[in-house]
């Protein structure tokens, strides 16, 4: 067999067989919490703000929004730290986002 044809074979059945990722709402509001995002302590902002920050950024990543981009538009609509809006994209991005 050809090694130009069985390279993206081999690659193609990988990608299939690979366990599909799924979206953790605890694991995202964990991490928020356990970074002083959320929470009763230092953390501004509610679980529900938290929740629906996320799902927008999901939204907007399956749109081919960059995570500079969605960092820009949080700290320019709520007035965000850079950090806070870094560490709510990535978490949406690492744990929320199927």
């Amino acid at each position: 067999m050809n090694k130009a044809i069985a390279f993206p074979a081999v690659l193609t059945v990988g990608l299939l067989c690979a366990p599909l990722a799924h979206a953790d709402s605890g694991a995202y509001l964990g991490w928020l919490n356990s970074h002083g995002v959320i929470g009763n302590g230092s953390g501004q902002y509610s679980e529900d703000f938290a929740l629906q920050t996320g799902t927008n950024t999901c939204g907007a990543i399956k749109e081919g929004k960059s995570d500079v981009f969605l960092m820009g538009q949080l700290i320019d609509a709520y007035q965000m730290g850079r950090a806070q809006a870094d560490d709510f994209v990535f978490a949406a991005h690492h744990y929320l986002c199927p």
